[in-house]
């Protein structure tokens, strides 16, 4: 008889979608679906104007080059519009800290292999996750030198969404745009995941750790 396949996914994470209300407003949306689930009751509403960091998105000066913000630092543009970005993992951080909730716990987690971020997935803590909408092949869109003089290279089509579950063929996800449970392969993920520099998140009580 063929051994049962490994399944796991974390209990009662939220759904919520980024459509109509927030096309560029993917990190927001996630960091509040694992901010619920920790019994943390702001809306994606209350996120974006109260704790998310913003600047003016990206723009081509009179000398022809693309000049913007760090998104590591704020979301460049706003997540409302079409014409917005995306952040990376310190500026979700920021926005989170601005919530100024003694019982959360927020750790960032970078450079972690896939298999590694399961290891939270296995004490039942959702991750936010940087790849590409729909695990598409990434590709780069664009690049500019931020005021702090760091180099930004946007990889396209950037997307943060909530890994809820893996199994051996692949990964589970509350993703902003697709839906709730939805299911991406290993190989894809893996892909889109590398591409956005192995960026993710944990967010969740202090007590649930402990357990």
């Amino acid at each position: 008889m063929e051994a049962e396949k490994k399944r796991v996914l974390v209990r009662n994470v939220p759904f919520i979608s980024q459509l109509e209300q927030y096309p560029t407003g993917c990190e927001s949306v996630s960091a509040v679906m694992a901010l619920n689930r920790a019994g943390i009751p702001v809306t994606v509403d209350e996120f974006i104007d109260c704790c998310l960091p913003m600047a003016e998105a990206p723009r081509r000066g009179e000398d022809g080059v693309l000049h913007g913000p760090d998104p590591a630092e704020v979301f460049p543009g706003d997540p409302r519009t079409k014409g917005g970005w995306g952040c990376f993992v310190p500026a979700v951080v920021e926005a989170v800290n601005r919530l100024n909730r003694p019982e959360l716990e927020v750790q960032p987690l970078l450079g972690e292999s896939l298999d590694a971020l399961c290891r939270w997935l296995d004490r039942d803590i959702p991750l936010l996750l940087w790849a590409t909408i729909h695990m598409a092949p990434p590709h780069e869109f664009a690049r500019w030198t931020a005021e702090n003089g760091r180099e930004i290279v946007w990889i396209s089509p950037m997307h943060c969404l909530v890994l809820v579950g893996y199994d051996e063929d692949g990964f589970y996800f509350n993703d902003p745009i697709d839906g709730e449970g939805v299911f991406f392969p290993r190989p894809q993920v893996e892909t889109a995941y590398e591409a956005q520099g192995r960026q993710a998140l944990a967010l969740y009580r202090k007590e649930e750790f402990l357990q």
